[in-house]
């Protein structure tokens, strides 16, 4: 796995801007698509057009898991 720095470019597809784009890694929070949590300050590719998240690198998924079974726990402190 190739770690990425924040500032680093590559090309993506962003859906808002509909098309081809170039994109930077930047910190950011990525909230969970149910709504409930979010990752904070994690290395996510942003879109240079728009500002939308349009990736998320490799060295994240981590981050993204510890902060996903912390809302699910919130949510439910009992495990029932």
């Amino acid at each position: 796995m190739t770690l990425l720095a924040i500032g680093d470019t590559c090309n993506a597809v962003c859906h808002t801007c509909k098309g081809r784009c170039t994109a930077t890694c930047h910190l950011g929070d990525l909230p969970f698509s149910d709504g409930i949590g979010e990752a904070k300050d994690i290395p996510v590719w942003k879109c240079n057009g728009c500002s939308q998240v349009v990736g998320i690198p490799a060295q994240s998924r981590h981050a993204i898991r510890l902060a996903r079974q912390a809302a699910v726990v919130a949510l439910n402190p009992f495990g029932a």
